[in-house]
């Protein structure tokens, strides 16, 4: 589906759990000790339509839901249709037919609990349509109204007096409410052994996901750099056809700010190649079973880490001299 995988994020406590391939995978997070499953899959087919609760009044809004029905073709060349119901009648879950999407949902030893999440890895659009502890919230407020009606009869009768009745209430209310609150949803039982795997394979993920970002930044300034040169190249392909005795100076200009860019160029290739080799080393890491702690993958990419700094080093002032080249700005909006 996707040539990079996803990586899932804990939709709870926002720790990384794992990477989503074809395959999909299914995992505990090991400090909230809910369980998650997630799967990638193309949309082939998209509905949506409008449920109304109750029309608009004259002094009453309106309550409405929007139900969605996915027709998905997962990796192994089956289809599996989902469906869900949105609060509000905004179509606000937006994913297109061919659109690449992960599907997250919440599990409880193997079983399917609840959608969370739908990612839409082709717009780069994560869509929450659940927390893993929602249905605890539910059953908390719930408790909490029948406690208030009983608790304010209780009262009353106990101390004869309505006033110290909505004094107490209110505390019995908010005790009942952390109660079942505390509770949670199911939560499942890891070994130490997964716990600790769990939580290596945490620092690795949040670790690779750093890189990749820092990658992605980099090469960003590598196709800006590729940007300027091919707009600068093609004004001084201008210039010298009106003629070099015209726009002697601005060409002068533009020869420097070409060598400029193309060092930047060069540099933001030399730090995508090391954010690369960064990601090779701790997957050679991970695979080799060699990754512990924080302390030790520090030691292994310190030396990675002393020349990305000089190459942003370079970057920075390679912009400050291109900045400080007269008319180079004019000469790209120009171009």
């Amino acid at each position: 589906m996707s040539s990079a995988p996803f990586v899932l994020d804990c939709p709870h406590c926002n720790i990384a759990l794992g990477e989503v391939g074809d395959a999909g995978f299914e995992v505990v997070c090991a400090r909230c000790r809910y369980g998650y499953c997630a799967f990638t899959a193309q949309v082939l087919r998209r509905f949506s339509r409008q449920i109304t609760l109750q029309g608009r009044a004259t002094r009453q809004n309106g309550i409405y839901k929007r139900k969605y029905e996915l027709r998905l073709a997962l990796p192994g060349g089956s289809e599996q249709a989902i469906d869900f119901v949105v609060d509000g009648h905004d179509d606000s879950v937006i994913v297109r037919s061919k659109d690449h999407v992960v599907i997250v949902c919440a599990t409880f030893r193997g079983e399917v609990r609840q959608l969370l999440q739908v990612v839409n890895l082709s717009r780069g659009e994560t869509f929450t349509l659940a927390s893993p502890d929602e249905p605890n919230r539910t059953s908390a407020r719930r408790w909490a109204w029948i406690t208030a009606l009983v608790g304010l009869v209780f009262f009353t009768k106990l101390f004869a007096s309505l006033i110290a009745a909505l004094s107490c209430t209110p505390l019995v209310v908010f005790a009942v409410y952390k109660l079942y609150r505390s509770y949670g949803p199911p939560r499942q039982k890891i070994t130490p052994e997964a716990e600790r795997a769990a939580t290596e394979r945490g620092i690795f993920l949040t670790r690779k996901n750093e890189l990749l970002q820092a990658r992605a930044d980099a090469q960003r300034q590598m196709d800006e750099a590729r940007g300027r040169r091919s707009r600068l190249l093609a004004l001084k392909k201008k210039m010298e056809f009106v003629g070099e005795d015209v726009y002697r100076s601005k060409l002068l200009d533009a020869d420097r700010a070409l060598q400029i860019v193309w060092k930047m160029e060069s540099v933001a290739a030399q730090s995508v190649e090391q954010y690369d080799k960064q990601v090779a080393v701790l997957e050679i890491e991970a695979e080799s079973s060699l990754i512990g702690t924080p302390e030790e993958l520090g030691a292994v990419l310190e030396t990675k880490q002393a020349e990305l700094a000089g190459l942003r080093d370079q970057m920075e002032e390679l912009e400050i001299e291109l900045g400080a080249i007269d008319q180079v700005e004019l000469l790209l909006r120009a171009g």
